[in-house]
């Protein structure tokens, strides 16, 4: 029996130092490592909150962008395949923007066709640009320089009125009567992420575009830059 004692007092050893083992690993982590593991998240956070979030904000100014050139085309389209007058019409509605694709005129009678008015309470005719996206109020700001009908204004106002109108004739074309106003700028829509500490004005890095151009309707994407004339220029992008 000498000749195992080595052996039972290794065994002994060991399961003492195992049941030493245990008691630790269900003690767990202690409250300083819990603190450490913390902090280190928040430290994570704080790093990348700020470029998700700008990524979100860009996700949701790009998506609103060709959701307008998507309406814009739309109308093209049905212009020409109706051979009829068709106009889009934008606005902000509790923050949200929206936008409206429509016949021009009711044609019931030629010499007396009714204007659509898109802001008359019976038009049931808008929707939420960028619908998949379910887009919260302010989330996403609308700008344009168009006034009355393919008329533009000196500048770009983010407070739509309820005259902004661009409209298709049955070509797909810009009306030549009355001529439209195009300036040197075209017809610009501006899509943006709003200031954070001005929900009214955009955050210049955002700024998104979509121009019509030219009296044969094309329609163009780009990025807004301002110019030494105080103007905001539509530059489009490859």
């Amino acid at each position: 029996m000498q000749n195992f004692a080595p052996i039972q007092n290794f065994w002994r050893s060991r399961r003492s130092s195992l049941r030493r083992s245990l008691r630790h690993s269900k003690a767990g982590f202690t409250l300083l490592e819990m603190l450490v593991v913390t902090l280190m998240i928040g430290v994570m956070f704080a790093i990348a909150a700020p470029g998700w979030l700008g990524f979100m904000q860009q996700r949701r100014v790009n998506s609103v962008n060709d959701a307008v050139v998507r309406a814009l085309q739309d109308a093209q389209t049905q212009a020409k395949t109706k051979k009829l007058s068709y106009s889009v019409s934008f606005k902000q509605d509790n923050g949200i923007p929206q936008v409206a694709v429509y016949q021009t005129k009711i044609l019931d009678d030629p010499n007396n066709p009714e204007v659509i008015n898109p802001f008359d309470t019976n038009f049931k005719g808008w929707k939420p640009l960028g619908e998949n996206l379910e887009l919260k109020g302010k989330q996403v700001l609308l700008g344009t320089n168009v006034g009355t009908e393919n008329s533009i204004n000196s500048s770009i106002s983010y407070s739509l009125n309820n005259t902004n109108k661009i409209t298709f004739d049955y070509t797909g074309a810009l009306p030549i009567t009355p001529p439209p106003n195009l300036g040197t700028q075209g017809l610009i829509i501006v899509v943006a992420a709003p200031q954070s500490n001005d929900s009214n004005q955009p955050l210049p890095s955002t700024r998104r575009c979509v121009k019509v151009s030219t009296l044969l309707g094309s329609i163009q994407t780009g990025r807004i830059s301002s110019t030494g004339g105080g103007g905001d220029q539509c530059n489009p992008t490859s």
